[in-house]
């Protein structure tokens, strides 16, 4: 996989993902809004038993979800 970015004016500059290769990239296919907010909130709940402090994360949701579904991942991650 490759990411396009946007230099200025010049033009675009194509950078591949960091350490993804075709060994890997089954493990990457999915985006964040593919995988759910269910499987991120349950990732950073098992991180924050290590972290003195506080874990800020963003939950993609696509433009179908509702108001149920936030206030859902809301609780899930109360």
């Amino acid at each position: 996989p490759v990411e396009v970015r946007k230099e200025g004016a010049l033009g675009r500059v194509y950078v591949p993902a960091y350490k993804i290769d075709a060994d890997n990239y089954v493990y990457y296919k999915k985006g964040a809004y593919e995988v759910g907010s269910e499987a991120i909130i349950n990732i950073a709940a098992a991180a924050q038993k290590h972290v003195d402090q506080a874990i800020s994360l963003t939950l993609f949701m696509t433009d179908q979800a509702t108001t149920r579904d936030l206030n859902k991942a809301y609780i899930q991650a109360f």
